[in-house]
């Protein structure tokens, strides 16, 4: 009896394993299809929807969704329960579904000057500047496992260039 318990145990370890059957190989289509992984793309890749970056295409100077995208046009304060008190939340009353852009030129915040670095300094940046730049049409997007204990483990990244607009 302690050996079937043993060779069940044994079993299960085998069968609980990391064996993703989803590797950087895949088509994105297969990857996009499984349940067993998130991709993660730019903060900004959610404002087409939750098909992010997959539902666009490219000018020179924007991204543009290739289907409509559901925006939501008007919110309303809600206050929600939990158990460490209430809480102040908002949900979307009404909503619109129409395409969406966005420019591929943005402003960002860089460091441009860094303290030496000493026994009293890390090497901390001592002086910002607004720097205007514009997103790339290709982008390396990081899979990670979506389920088990193992959640949030990288498994690969893949490359995935976005389409020019007709």
């Amino acid at each position: 009896m302690k050996s079937k318990i043993a060779l069940l145990i044994f079993i299960m370890t085998l069968l609980s394993g990391n064996s993703f059957a989803i590797t950087g190989k895949n088509s994105w289509r297969d990857i996009r299809s499984s349940l067993d992984v998130i991709i993660q793309q730019p903060t900004f890749a959610g404002t087409f929807g939750s098909s992010g970056l997959f539902n666009v295409c490219t000018t020179d100077d924007e991204f543009k969704s290739i289907k409509p995208v559901k925006t939501c046009l008007e919110y309303r304060e809600v206050i929600r329960q939990s158990e460490s008190g209430s809480y102040r939340d908002y949900t979307c009353v009404n909503y619109e579904t129409k395409p969406v852009s966005i420019s591929r030129t943005f402003i960002q915040n860089v460091c441009i000057r860094h303290a030496l670095m000493t026994s009293q300094s890390s090497g901390e940046c001592t002086e910002y500047a607004s720097v205007t730049s514009v997103y790339p049409t290709s982008f390396s997007f990081a899979v990670i496992e979506a389920s088990g204990e193992e959640y949030g483990n990288f498994l690969f990244s893949k490359k995935f260039a976005l389409s020019t607009c007709e």
